[in-house]
This record gives structure tokens, sequence and C-alpha cells, in this order.
């Protein structure tokens, strides 16, 4: 064999040699270690019994090398599983992306049926009747008192300021998205090699653009409001998040797909050498010899086992019901009987794809997203009603009870170090119930509201946006389920990567993760503030001892401690890391 075969037949064995399987790690966010369903890059999957680790890939596949595949390269594959029977799928293949579960059938929990029949009902309802009537004597007294417009108010004249050019350049930055799909498309096509061609164009691309559209926004460009540059960034990120899953899910299943490919074409060449005399079986072989005959068949016909299975699971494991126990034999019956429907690699690379990918609330692509069986126009525009609502509550507490005291803080700024302190400490207290409102309302804003309007508006079916947060007893769980559509894209892309790409621990990873999350908070603050302190990214970090705190048996003792302690984090955080930065 050429020099190039031998060299993907090797990575093949490396594949091979832990027959698929990767090392099960739990859920660094969990509070279980030994749930079924698998979490992350795929890097993370249970198998009955024995658990093993599938070594890191030291190489790609050669392209340009294998033969164009034959319709008959089947037969022989199946005429080679009847001499020497397979080891079944379920029992030795772990799909590698096993983590995207998502349910045809959901809702959010404040618009489940069951939340709505509880016996707490009446506490969400209590909630906004009298968060409204607050805003409303506020916004009556401001009127009657002082005479002003609301359209006059500073924050409402920073909201407006710039609006259409922001538009504008919120919509050309999601054209620039689509360069995700014209590359996968030139790989379809032939006219480019993922490896290492496309995958190292789409790395430069991403730190361009993201980098690209924040100075563009900012005051050397464009000059942008503050409200405005938040927007952007946020927004550009969630870009930027869509286009690596998009290419990276992509790229895996053309190294699948290639390697199906080189592994038929050799499995059909050995076919007929040993047909025709030139490769001799031989009974006596040591069966521990990598370079025997039977046992390169037998790396190549696993491979091609496996390949087959992946992109079968890949087309099969995201249209399911339920998560259930059940789930992963029930798509190896699927994919065994032919049964798989919906999208296949590599026919998802398509416009309309790729576009419905765009709409979808969610930053995790997969070949097949549960959908809806028709629009609620009536839940759509009640979401679509509420997203304003909020947002103008969110502007008169901005104006009324944050304004005044973000005066105060800059005061404070100039005034000697001592009494610059005392006035710190007063300026935190006065900021904590305007900024605990604004806390809770972003995320009505968000994830109750918008993230439920697209996914009405584009019938996408799992609205799994957020768990139950507020009862969460340690920050662990806050991260978790305060924002499960980036928590899932953290859980895939970061935490379970590194562990499979930089061979790190759980706890390694872990750290890596909140570090990475860190340092894009601490972006936004100086987007904000103009300066860099550090403080968010430190408060963020110290998140990590408070974890392990939250596990001690002291905490575990009591739930009601753990959620007073983060109860404490929500409220008086935000507002001290406000003030600081406005304050020292």
């Amino acid at each position: 064999m050429s020099t190039s075969t031998d060299r993907n037949i090797n990575i093949i064995k490396r594949r091979n040699s832990a027959s698929r399987q990767a090392l099960r790690v739990s859920n660094e966010y969990s509070s279980s270690d030994d749930e079924t369903s698998t979490k992350g890059d795929g890097k993370s999957s249970k198998r009955r019994g024995k658990l093993t680790s599938r070594p890191t890939l030291e190489g790609e596949f050669e392209q340009g090398k294998t033969e164009a595949t034959p319709e008959e390269v089947n037969v022989l594959v199946s005429s080679i599983n009847k001499r020497k029977p397979l080891r079944k799928p379920q029992d030795e293949f772990v799909s590698k992306y096993r983590d995207v579960k998502l349910r045809e059938t959901s809702s959010s929990i404040l618009d489940s049926e069951e939340f709505k029949s509880s016996d707490y009902y009446g506490c969400y309802i209590i909630f906004w009747m009298a968060t409204g009537y607050l805003i409303f004597a506020q916004l009556m007294h401001f009127s009657f008192e002082n005479h002003e417009s609301p359209w006059s108010w500073p924050i409402v004249q920073t909201f407006r300021k710039d609006i259409f050019k922001v538009a504008l350049t919120d919509l050309a930055m999601y054209l620039m998205t689509y360069m995700a799909y014209i590359v996968q498309r030139l790989v379809k096509a032939g006219w480019i090699k993922w490896q290492p061609t496309g995958w190292a164009f789409m790395l430069v691309y991403e730190i361009v653009y993201y980098t690209f559209w924040l100075y563009f926004a900012s005051d050397k460009w464009m000059g942008f409001p503050w409200i405005a540059k938040i927007y952007l960034c946020l927004h550009g990120l969630v870009f930027w998040m869509k286009m690596y899953s998009y290419h990276t899910y992509n790229g895996y299943l053309w190294t699948i797909s290639r390697e199906l490919s080189f592994s038929q074409s050799c499995l059909k060449t050995m076919d007929e050498k040993i047909e025709s005399g030139e490769l001799t079986v031989s009974k006596n072989a040591d069966p521990s010899d990598p370079h025997s005959v039977q046992n390169i068949r037998q790396d190549l016909i696993d491979s091609v086992s496996f390949c087959k299975f992946e992109l079968g699971y890949q087309a099969s494991a995201t249209v399911i019901t339920d998560n259930t126990a059940g789930v992963y034999e029930d798509v190896v019956t699927k994919i065994k009987e032919g049964k798989h429907s919906a999208i296949e690699f590599p026919n998802n690379i398509t416009v309309k794809n790729f576009f419905d990918y765009s709409m979808y609330p969610t930053v995790v692509y997969t070949l097949n997203f549960p959908r809806t069986k028709r629009i609620r126009w009536s839940f759509f525009f009640g979401k679509v009603c509420g997203v304003f609502g909020v947002i103008a509550l969110m502007i008169i507490v901005a104006q009324n009870n944050m304004y005044p005291l973000v005066f105060d803080a800059l005061k404070a700024h100039t005034l000697p170090i001592h009494e610059r302190a005392i006035a710190f400490g007063l300026i935190v207290l006065d900021m904590i119930p305007p900024m605990l409102i604004q806390y809770v309302f972003v995320f009505f804003l968000i994830w109750d509201l918008i993230l439920n309007a697209l996914a009405e508006i584009t019938r996408y079916a799992d609205r799994d946006f957020y768990g139950p947060w507020w009862s969460c007893n340690d920050f662990s769980d806050f991260a978790r389920l305060w924002n499960k559509p980036i928590h899932n894209f953290l859980l895939r892309h970061v935490y379970h990567s590194s562990i499979a790409t930089l061979q790190a621990t759980k706890a390694q990873a872990g750290f890596i993760t909140f570090l990475l999350s860190s340092v894009f908070h601490e972006l936004v603050m100086y987007i904000i503030f103009h300066k860099f302190r550090g403080y968010l990214f430190m408060f963020q970090m110290f998140q990590i001892p408070l974890v392990l705190f939250a596990k001690s048996p002291f905490m575990k003792r009591s739930r009601a401690a753990g959620i007073t302690l983060c109860w404490l984090g929500f409220m008086i955080g935000p507002a001290l890391i406000m003030v600081l930065y406005l304050v020292f």
C-alpha cells in the first residue's frame, strides 16, 4: 500500500483502539455523576459495562487519495460481514455528538400548563401586578411633578440614537454569517478540502469577524451609544457561536464521511487482492500483530460500521419525542432498519437549512430540529407585546431609580479615598433594589419573551431555554439553568472539547469554561465603562470556590442556606459590580 494509505489506516487503528468509545465525563454543572444521557462534545458516552477512553486523534486523512465509492462496495462489505459477523453497534459504538436531545413538544416553565394550574401561579400574577403598580406610580409622579415627556428622558434618547444605523449594522453582521455555509458548500462541491483549508479559513474568519464588528461599533469608528454597543457585542457573539457550532459539527461529519469512503475503497482493494492471491489470509496469524491482513481488514470493517452508524445516528438522534433510557437503542434500531428520516449529511448543507438554523433560538447545530405543526399567533403576539412592555419597564426603572445614583457615583469618584469608600457603600445599598428588578426584567425579556417569540414564529419545538434557577442552591446549578442555550454551547464546544483535545481533567475543563465565560463578561464591562478593572472577572471566578463551599456537608444539610447564599449573590452582586466600575 502507499504511504498515505498506510498513514490513514494507522489513524483508523487509533480511532478503533478504544472501540470508538469516548471517556464518559459527567456534566460539570449537574448535581449527579451517574446520569444516563450523554452531555457535551460527544466526548461523553455511556456504554454497558466497561468504559474506556478514546485517544486524541493525531492526524487527518489525506484527501484526494481515495476512490469514489461504487455501489458494489456495499455488497462486498455485506459479504465480509456474513463471513465475519460484526459486533453489534449498540454494544460497541458510541456517537461523538450525543449531547443534543431536543424534545418535539415542550414549553418553558412559566408557559407550561403544570405551572399555570399549580398553587403558585397566583404568586406570579401578584408579582407582575405589584411591579406594574409601582412603575405606574413612579411614572405618574414623574410626569405630573416634573412635567417631562418620557421621550425627553436621557435613557430614551440614548436608546433611540442611531437606531436605524444599528439595525443595518445588525443586518450586515447576520449576512456575513453565511460565510460558514459558503465554505461548507465549497467543500461539498469538492472545490476545497475541509482539512486543512476550510477549517483554517473559518478559524481566521471568525476571529476577524468578531473583532471587526466590535471595532466598527466603537468610538473609533461609528461611535454608537453604549446600549447599541452592548447589543451588537452580545448579538455578534451569538452569531459567532452559531457559525462555530455549524462548521465544527459539519467538519466532524466530513471527517467521518471521508473515513467511510477511504475504508470502503480499501476493503474493495483488499478483497480483490485476496481473491487474486496477491494477499494471503493466514489462519495462524498473530492476533496481536497490527499489520496482519486479518487485523487490517477488521479495522477497516469496524471503521465502515462505525461511520455508517455515526452518520445514521446523527440523522436520527435529535428527532426523538422523549429523552428516555431507551433512546440510544431506539435510534440504533432505526438505523439498522433504514428508518431514520428527515435530513441526512451532507444533504443538510443548503441555504434553507442554514437560514432555518440561523433563525432558531439555539447556538448548537445538529442535523434535525424538532418543529411544531403550526404557529400560535395569539401566543406569538402576546410575547411580542411583552417584549415592548418589559423594555418600557426597564427604561422607567433606569431613568427614575438608577440614573440619579449613577450621577452620585460619578461624583463620588472625585472624592478622597476614605470619603469615596463611605459614599460607595451607601450607593450600593440604594442601587440593590433597582438592579435586582432589572436583573429579573432581563431574564423575562430574553429567555421568556424573545426566545419564545422566536421559537413560535419559526415553529421551533423545544422551549427548554431556562430552568428553575430561582430555586438553585449553588452557583453550578445557576450556571446550568439560567441560560441553557449558552450552557449547551459551552458544554459541547468548551468543556468537553477541553477534555478531548487538551486531555484536561473535569476540574480543569470546568476552570477553562469559567475562565472563558469570565473573559467575555469582562469584555462587556469594558465596552460599557471604557476601562479595564477586572471586577466582574474576579467575581465570576469567585463562583468556583463558592461551588465547592456549596458542596460541603454543612451546606448540603440545609437547602435553604444554599438558596439564600445564591440570592444574596443575585441581589448584591450586580449592584456592587456596577458601582465598583463607576466609583473606582
